[in-house]
């Protein structure tokens, strides 16, 4: 947004008017707390650390912040805020967001847990989990079946063979030049890393047996069609060290453990003895629910015994 896009737009200095409005127009104005509860309350606090670093990233959200409030501004003069179909939307997320605080309250009720050893033991029990695969690295380049004889094929990727062994081309240039796997060659020929299972088998047995990177493996052919291979690098299989997954392990039980006591929560709200359920009207909703919803709500009938009335000494 400019100045020439808002002509009514009075975009006031950032510094030192923060107590004042950022932008003040003639419908709406935006002052820097409202601009950055609209980056907290729109995404996580890590994506709003780095939008408050980027200064053209934060002015995006103070003039969505501006426009969004003028937008809503002129809903409500219409009218549209009282429409049926928009106060049920706004009930909803209402509902939702103080449930979500509800769950979030009694979750920090419960107290953080020492999870450091809750951790140390996942791991150990998972330690397949944890393990990484041998992958190779490898560029290649290929000619497609429908567009070569084989003996054309094959003698053109030897010729290139020599020409890049012999220093005469580069294996880039020669895969940008005639590979036709429009993906890789646009890569200069990289594959990339891939692991066992991966690949077509003809490739995957070349790939996997070669062990000089830097070399080239002769031509050959899959389904895919005929290639010349140039072997990158190897990671052998490995267990990755708890400290470099502890973070993630520590997470992962934390997100149980909420998920675990929201679930009971929920359970105890829906089990709730008191919580009484007109299963005729639920069945008949459950058969046709707009003709139940349309229909008058029926007060409750009271199933317990009254009290006994009071009686005079």
């Amino acid at each position: 947004m400019r100045r020439t896009a808002l002509a009514a737009l009075t975009l006031l200095p950032a510094l030192p008017a923060l107590a004042g409005p950022l932008i003040q127009g003639p419908e709406a104005a935006v002052t820097a707390e409202e601009t950055l509860a609209a980056l907290r309350a729109g995404t996580t606090p890590e994506i709003a650390a780095k939008i408050m670093a980027n200064p053209d990233k934060l002015r995006n959200v103070m003039d969505s912040t501006y426009m969004t409030k003028v937008m809503a501004h002129r809903a409500r003069e219409k009218g549209l805020d009282q429409a049926p179909s928009i106060k049920e939307k706004i009930d909803y997320q209402v509902n939702n967001l103080l449930a979500s605080a509800e769950v979030e309250a009694i979750v920090q009720a419960k107290g953080a847990p020492e999870v450091a050893q809750a951790a140390e033991e996942y791991y150990k029990a998972n330690l397949d989990s944890y393990r990484t695969q041998e992958m190779v690295d490898t560029s290649h380049i290929l000619l497609k079946v429908s567009d070569h004889q084989e003996g054309e094929a094959m003698n053109l990727l030897a010729d290139l063979r020599k020409r890049i062994l012999a220093g005469e081309i580069s294996f880039e240039d020669a895969a940008q030049q005639h590979s036709q796997d429009n993906m890789v060659a646009t890569g200069k020929g990289k594959v990339g890393w891939a692991p066992r299972g991966r690949m077509v088998p003809e490739y995957e047995a070349v790939a996997f047996a070669m062990t000089e990177p830097g070399s080239l493996s002769e031509p050959f052919k899959t389904a895919l069609g005929y290639h010349l291979v140039r072997f990158d690098g190897r990671r052998e299989a490995a267990l990755l060290p708890f400290e470099q997954v502890k973070d993630n392990i520590v997470q992962r039980l934390l997100k149980e453990r909420r998920n675990a006591i929201r679930e009971a929560y929920l359970l105890e709200i829906r089990d709730d003895p008191k919580v009484v359920l007109d299963e005729p009207a639920i069945q008949e909703f459950l058969k046709n629910p707009k003709a139940a919803a349309a229909a008058p709500a029926q007060v409750p009938v009271q199933t317990e015994a009254p009290a006994p009335a009071a009686t005079m000494q």
